[in-house]
């Protein structure tokens, strides 16, 4: 019987053939990568229009204000923030914090639901666990807090810094919750700083950032800010760059969409115009520029 002989591939062949798969392979990673990037920015973009829900019917149901940012303990420097427990629970399932994780960061940095096992009295007021129940933290629950990782900032106080809210009214959407235990709270703080703005102060609702992306660092996470301490952009509530060089950010009106870096950033008047409720620049609380 004759036998059919079978030509083998020749050493030159095999290398070709190897040469074009790895060229192929080439091409197709990059537009692979990209492709999951955008999948992410797309999801933090459907989660923070998740939390503008939660966030305008906190409003509705809060007579027309803003959450505050924070709660800090009288006569201490420990401070816990506010934000997300209250757009929290208006969640229908209030143990929810997924939403509040950019799918772009790593784990470490998410927010989890957390049992207070430390017996260290988080609040330091006598109905400490009413506290935290009263900022929508659950029985039991650690509450967020300073020095905590955390992906998303809150717009507390526009183009102003933490040590310039008392001298004006508040430009971003609340700075200071109030602290009913202490009799001469009023008396000490700037009343206007106290919970959130009202809604009536919102002069642009679609062109006022909200809540966006930050760089997560364990310092103050949860809020968000333009203002740079430095030439090498330390401050801690920087918008962050993990989306193209961009922030995905959740305007007042509750859309959202990706801007860079800086344009979110840059000195100018329209820029920092949408920092503010009343829609206005307010130049003469910007940090002076850095050189390098």
């Amino acid at each position: 019987m004759r036998q059919t002989s079978r030509r083998a591939f020749t050493l030159i062949e095999l290398l070709v053939v190897i040469a074009i798969i790895a060229l192929l392979i080439a091409i197709l990673l990059p537009a692979l990568g990209s492709a999951r990037e955008t999948s992410k920015t797309i999801k933090c973009a459907s989660q923070l229009r998740q939390q503008g829900i939660g966030l305008s019917t906190y409003v509705l149901d809060d007579g027309g204000y803003f959450p505050a940012g924070h709660f800090q303990i009288s006569d201490s420097t420990r401070f816990y923030y506010v934000w997300p427990g209250l757009i929290r629970s208006n969640f229908s399932d209030d143990h929810n914090t997924e939403v509040f994780n950019c799918p772009s960061t790593i784990e470490d940095y998410h927010w989890k639901f957390t049992l207070d096992t430390t017996s260290s009295h988080v609040w330091t007021q006598p109905q400490e666990q009413t506290q935290t129940e009263r900022f929508g933290f659950l029985p039991g629950e650690m509450p967020t807090r300073g020095r905590q990782f955390f992906t998303y900032g809150y717009n507390e106080f526009g183009v102003q810094s933490y040590f310039e809210i008392g001298a004006a009214p508040i430009l971003g959407l609340g700075a200071h919750a109030d602290d009913p235990t202490v009799p001469d709270y009023l008396d000490n703080v700037n009343s206007q700083n106290l919970w959130g703005i009202s809604e009536n102060r919102i002069f642009q609702p679609a062109d006022m950032y909200a809540i966006m992306d930050v760089e997560p660092d364990g310092v103050t996470d949860f809020s968000c800010s333009p203002r740079k301490t430095s030439s090498q952009d330390d401050l801690d509530d920087l918008p962050s760059r993990r989306h193209a060089d961009g922030s995905v950010a959740l305007f007042i009106d509750g859309h959202a969409k990706r801007i860079s870096y800086d344009d979110l950033t840059k000195r100018e008047d329209q820029a920092r115009a949408k920092w503010n409720n009343d829609h206005r620049p307010h130049e003469e609380w910007w940090e002076p520029p850095f050189e390098g």
